[in-house]
């Protein structure tokens, strides 16, 4: 079985990070959803009220790697 965290995480330039945001768009940063979608299907879905470090964190939902 093989689990994502090195193939996902543990490569160069594998680190996707979003536009800045001004903190008017987060009045309450503590609880923001957050989600990933993969061709239009939402694949993990959290909040920040689960206190994950979102950089190198992942929402419950993680699944394992395909090829392809």
């Amino acid at each position: 079985m093989c689990l994502p965290w090195s193939a996902a995480k543990g490569q160069d330039t594998f680190t996707p990070i979003s536009s800045i945001l001004p903190k008017s768009m987060l009045p309450d940063p503590h609880n923001v959803e957050l989600w990933l979608k993969v061709d239009g299907q939402i694949r993990q879905k959290g909040s920040t009220t689960e206190g994950d470090v979102i950089l190198t964190g992942t929402p419950k939902g993680a699944g394992p790697v395909n090829i392809g």
